[in-house]
């Protein structure tokens, strides 16, 4: 691309010829005020803030949406433009609060600091300013009418990135108002970018209001522990207390969603367990650490080879995989990290960043809801479709966020959904998906096409998948398989796991296995059978539980070790696309937590073992021949199918000590066809009951146009609600309904 030559206050630079002026100011570094521009939004040249003058024209002009073009000449710094800007900064304070001692945003705001450098150091508005007070959207964002300069970064992110409707500006001229028509409650996945794109303090966090000011914040680096997308955060700690999340918008998209924004709070949380306990009698007692690694090392001791097994969360560090794997090896234990009950390992499709799938041009999503597993992610496809029309097809049991935003969208029967995606994959569009004629088009087109990503879901089994990465590698297509947990992918290449979790809890049913050892993971939270959790954990006869919080499982545990959080450990994960990705200690450990590493090697010491912690000769490598190992479950009886997944809002590692984080999901859904509601009587809001032979959960009915009929999704996820009773080792099963 040739290069226009462009001089601003007497620098000139080289830039593309579709750059704008305030573009070619950063590159020389000439400071030009703005509000309203955002690098990731479409200019709007709406506050009028970058106001310039240009040789050759007789206007001055904005700079966010001025072109450049070869020889032009600008200058920041005239009479006129100071005058302008002086102009615009009193007629935005005009009816501003000027509440800066009371605003969260202080110390970060565009507004204060451009009045500080442009401004003037007094107003001439005498009249009673028009405020209006302050509204709650529910439990995530607060706004604050009065300070909003109309920049409409907010409302430009909603429809231009979300491709929404209902966050907008209502009325006109001097009584614009923003904010959402219908909702009292804003909370749609990525409510965070709405704060993070207002560069006043309009909108604000419900989580860090009247919490602490910015310039006494601590900010490291990290990397978000929600997921493997593995988005670049920075951790806001005072005091060894975390406060405040920011995106940096460096890795991988410039966005960040509610879980990664929001769900940080467990950490400072009151229930955090920060010494080590025993069991004594019902009781649990505080022991010094010393005392109880003495006490596991020497019962560990006692058991043989194959009686001793250790679950791990898919969120594990690297290098507390490391010495998870070695602490096994030595003392012959059994290990898994597939807590979810998968039966398959993470496989590599030859996706290497978001750019594949933008060069693709079409992506096919299938078997699974990556609204709620990968959420940036949908955010990210549904982005570059509005922006960059690229197709995006999603065939799935159960969809929330990209389905109603893709070109073409079909929802299955869970228990079909395997066999009609494979079908799909070999041309063929099956008459079980009920698409109209543009849809099929869509679809079909995709399908003929020698250049399509196709993205597997959580859902899918190894089987599918293996299938999916056979047809990818015929047609020369890419594949991106997705994992839960924010370091599967790490875990899958150290080759840690030798049995699944659901071959484990068979063995300790049996008594084969004795002893158990569960890091980081709640196990009747997260694998797909309650009952047999219940009745493998009854017949240990030791059970080391080492996490944050006293969960479920940790009921049932002889000892209790106290872990740290992300935010208090230095590790390593690998994210979505095989590269590794290193966290920084943003806090100190509380109380006596420390990492399963730490903990490890301690009793591994105590029992005369060197436990290996370094990741120095740990090399990462791409898994790519498909690894599973077929998993039969029983489908409970019933008139619907049911696929039980857990809500967004629910779906966060410790949501339940999450408090505006859960909050949101207030109660357990389950989401039924129109039909079948009709059938039962049963009207949107009401009370639904879905029960089998293994026990009854009452649900809040949200009736849902394209929902298959028979079919029931049901929300999982929330405190003291064990819905996974219902199942039988996977996520789907069979179950009835009636009006509660």
């Amino acid at each position: 691309m040739s290069m226009v030559k462009v001089t601003i206050d007497g620098i000139t630079v080289e830039v593309p010829p579709d750059a704008t002026i305030l573009q070619a100011a950063m590159k020389a570094g000439v400071d030009i005020p703005y509000f309203c521009y955002h690098p990731f939004l479409k200019p709007a040249g709406l506050c009028r803030m970058c106001l310039v003058e240009v040789e050759g024209m007789p206007k001055l002009a904005p700079a966010c949406v001025t072109q450049v073009r070869d020889g032009m000449v600008v200058k920041t710094n005239t009479e006129r433009v100071k005058i302008a800007r002086e102009g615009i900064i009193e007629f935005q304070l005009l009816h501003h609060p000027l509440d800066c001692p009371i605003c969260d945003q202080a110390g970060e705001c565009a507004l204060q600091d451009i009045t500080f450098r442009y401004g003037k150091a007094t107003s001439r508005f005498v009249d009673e300013k028009e405020l209006y007070p302050t509204k709650f959207y529910g439990p995530l964002i607060v706004h604050e009418q009065s300070r909003c300069i109309l920049c409409k970064r907010c409302v430009r992110f909603s429809t231009e990135v979300m491709g929404g409707t209902d966050w907008n500006v209502y009325w006109r001229a001097a009584h614009s108002l923003i904010g959402s028509y219908e909702n009292d409650k804003v909370a749609n996945y990525f409510t965070s970018n709405l704060v993070e794109v207002c560069p006043v303090g309009a909108i604000t966090s419900r989580l860090y209001r009247y919490k602490t000011r910015i310039w006494k914040l601590e900010f490291t680096r990290s990397v978000c522990d929600h997921c493997e997308l593995g988005c670049s955060l920075d951790l806001g700690v005072r005091e060894n207390q975390l406060f405040k999340v920011k995106h940096n918008m460096a890795d991988p998209t410039p966005w960040i969603c509610d879980k990664g924004y929001y769900a940080f709070d467990f950490v400072n949380h009151a229930e955090r367990i920060l010494y080590p306990l025993k069991r004594e009698g019902e009781k649990m007692i505080s022991v010094e650490p010393e005392d109880v690694v003495s006490e596991v090392a020497g019962r560990l001791k006692g058991y043989k080879e194959g009686e001793v097994a250790v679950l791990i969360s898919p969120s594990t560090v690297l290098e507390d995989a490391v010495a998870v794997k070695d602490f096994a090896s030595k003392i012959g234990a059994l290990v898994d990290y597939r807590v979810y009950g998968e039966d398959y390992v993470a496989l590599d499709g030859g996706v290497q960043g978001l750019s594949d799938i933008e060069a693709a041009g079409k992506v096919l999503v299938v078997a699974g809801d990556i609204g709620v597993s990968h959420p940036v992610l949908a955010l990210h496809l549904a982005s570059l479709r509005f922006s960059k029309g690229l197709k995006v097809a999603v065939v799935s049991s159960n969809d929330t966020y990209l389905g109603e935003r893709a070109d073409a969208f079909a929802m299955v029967p869970a228990d079909k959904e395997e066999a009609v995606v494979e079908a799909l994959l070999t041309g063929e569009i099956p008459d079980a998906l009920e698409l109209d004629e543009a849809e099929k088009a869509v679809l079909a087109d995709m399908l003929n096409s020698d250049n399509l990503v196709v993205i597997v879901g959580v859902r899918a089994s190894g089987g599918l998948r293996k299938r999916v990465y056979e047809v990818c590698k015929d047609r020369n297509w890419k594949a991106l398989f997705l994992d839960r947990g924010s370091n599967a992918k790490g875990l899958a290449s150290l080759a840690i796991s030798t049995n699944t979790t659901g071959e484990l809890l068979d063995r300790i049913a049996d008594g084969s296995v004795k002893a158990l050892v569960v890091a980081g993971v709640d196990l009747f939270a997260t694998f797909p059978d309650y009952l047999k959790v219940k009745k493998a954990l009854e017949n240990l006869e030791l059970l080391v539980v080492a996490d944050l919080f006293f969960h479920e499982t940790a009921a049932y545990a002889d000892y209790f070790l106290p872990l740290v959080s992300f935010a208090e450990d230095a590790g390593s994960v690998v994210d979505l696309f095989w590269r590794v990705r290193r966290r920084r200690e943003a806090m100190e450990p509380k109380g006596q937590s420390s990492t399963v590493r730490r903990w490890l090697s301690l009793i591994g010491e105590a029992m005369g073992y060197e436990i290996c912690c370094g990741t120095e000769d740990v090399k990462i490598e791409k898994i790519t021949e498909p690894r599973f190992e077929e998993k039969k479950f029983q489908i409970e009886k019933g008139r619907f199918v049911a696929l039980v997944e857990e809500a967004f809002y629910r779906s966060a590692r410790y949501a339940g000590w999450c408090s505006n984080f859960s909050e949101v999901a207030e109660v357990p859904r389950a989401y039924i066809s129109v039909k079948d509601a009709g059938k039962l009587g049963v009207k949107d809001g009401d009370k639904v009951i879905a029960f089998n032979q293994r026990g009854s959960f009452e649900f809040t009915a949200i009736l849902r146009e394209g929902q298959p009929e028979g079919t029931v999704v049901l929300d999982a996820g929330f405190d003291r609600f064990p819905v996974n009773i219902l199942l039988s080792g996977g996520w789907i099963t069979g179950v009835d309904l009636k009006k509660a």
